[in-house]
């Protein structure tokens, strides 16, 4: 028991009141009153089944944890002094739900025992209550809080079918970042570790392999789930991976597009996935240039592939893919490369593309995709090479939408660089500008 920390192992309690309460329990047991250690222990546990069965009563409408909390209620309105019901409690959950398994239900066995011979007098030896030792105590804290406290009463499979309906129905409802949040705070800061990671794995199937009109029309945004789990636990979520390659190496061929741009922002997950997908996705890239755009982690390093977007843009053809999906493409990889720390990379690089537009059109969508969300995130010298830059081309200054375009342009040169920036320098960049 001596490298084990109660302190340490109590911050893992899943419920509030749980880890509110146990406080008493390592109280009672560093003070050397285990006889009241054990007893606080086993009215901790009651607490916290009952907590648990509340919790997917009221915020999952589970029926059965409803059912059972109102059969408690009943039994103790008829003989609010009668204890018999809290054997019966511990019966029922294990009878009717997964909270209680096997193991689980022999820690719950010898704690009850404990707590008896602790609570009540024994005749037959001299009318004395029983006082364990610190070993037994100890031992009874730890497996009650290891098989039951750190617990969630959420398993991965209940929780992973609630999610999924839940997320469906709110899509339509909530922006991304909103959802996410919604999705963290309602489902994911409720579960515990191990919960996470088998939700990871599931849901990885699901958005990977599984092709289906129910997962078809939700891809999106289970993807989007999946990165939010793969984000909380990396470490987690990879030891699963190197544990079952061949589980996450089982990809749908129609969807190696979606493998594409999670590898894109987790890039050390690929080398541990099996030969065979590595051979499909150089395949893909061979053959469809957005994805070769997107899928940095076969290049040699991230700053060669950054410096090679122009060249790999060129050889798409138009006719086959539009530009804007190009860009798209692009903007999710620069995306990444600032989350990686690639900002002068991408400035550089957008500065560059912007000034080089050969129409008008490439031009609006070049500044709407790839320049207006990064405008204001220029350093000074950087917004003074775009002035520049943009004042020599005529295709980024002469069309229509310049003047609101390039309006947010001066307003943050304005903003960043103060009274020493000179608007009259770039006459031709600002000339719509009042």
């Amino acid at each position: 028991m001596k490298d084990y920390s109660f302190s340490t192992a109590k911050s893992r309690i899943i419920q509030p009141k749980t880890r509110e309460y146990f406080e008493e329990v390592l109280n009672s047991y560093y003070n050397g009153n285990y006889r009241s250690a054990i007893v606080i222990l086993y009215s901790v546990l009651i607490s916290d089944i009952i907590a648990k069965l509340k919790f997917l009563s009221e915020v999952y409408a589970d029926e059965t944890a409803g059912r059972i909390l109102n059969d408690i209620r009943e039994k103790q309105q008829r003989n609010p002094y009668n204890p018999d019901w809290e054997q019966e409690l511990i019966e029922t959950v294990k009878r009717s739900t997964a909270l209680i398994g096997e193991i689980e239900y022999v820690h719950i066995s010898a704690l009850r025992k404990y707590r008896n011979l602790c609570a009540h007098p024994s005749i037959i030896n001299e009318e004395s209550l029983y006082n364990p030792n610190s070993e037994i105590t100890a031992g009874c804290i730890r497996n009650i809080l290891d098989s039951i406290f750190v617990r969630s009463a959420l398993l991965s499979k209940k929780v992973l079918k609630s999610l999924l309906v839940d997320i469906a129905e709110q899509k339509e409802l909530l922006e991304e970042n909103e959802l996410k949040r919604y999705v963290q705070t309602k489902y994911l800061d409720r579960l515990n570790a191990a919960t996470e990671i088998n939700i990871f794995r599931d849901l990885w199937k699901l958005v990977f392999r599984t092709i289906n009109a129910e997962c078809d029309e939700n891809r999106k945004i289970n993807f989007m789930v999946l990165k939010s789990l793969y984000t909380r636990n990396p470490e987690g979520c990879l030891k699963k991976i190197k544990e079952e390659p061949d589980y996450f190496s089982s990809i749908s061929k129609s969807l190696l597009s979606f493998v594409i741009v999670f590898l894109a922002e987790f890039d050390h997950i690929f080398s541990e996935l099996n030969t065979e997908l590595s051979i499909l996705i150089r395949k893909k890239t061979q053959t469809n240039n957005t994805e070769k755009l997107i899928a940095w982690f076969l290049a040699d390093s991230f700053e060669n592939h950054l410096k090679n977007l122009i060249d790999l843009e060129k050889g798409i053809d138009i006719h086959e893919l539009p530009l804007y999906r190009v860009l798209e493409a692009i903007d999710k990889l620069l995306s990444i490369a600032t989350l990686r720390g690639y900002d002068r990379e991408v400035f550089d690089y957008v500065i560059l593309r912007y000034s080089n537009c050969g129409n008008y059109d490439e031009a609006d969508l070049v500044f709407t995709f790839l320049l207006k969300s990064r405008v204001q995130t220029l350093p000074g010298k950087k917004l003074i090479e775009l002035c520049e830059k943009t004042n020599q081309n005529s295709q980024t200054c002469g069309r229509k939408r310049a003047k609101e375009d390039h309006g947010l342009l001066l307003a943050t040169c304005k903003n960043v660089i103060g009274e020493d920036f000179r608007e009259d320098f770039y006459q031709n960049t600002f000339a719509y500008q009042e």
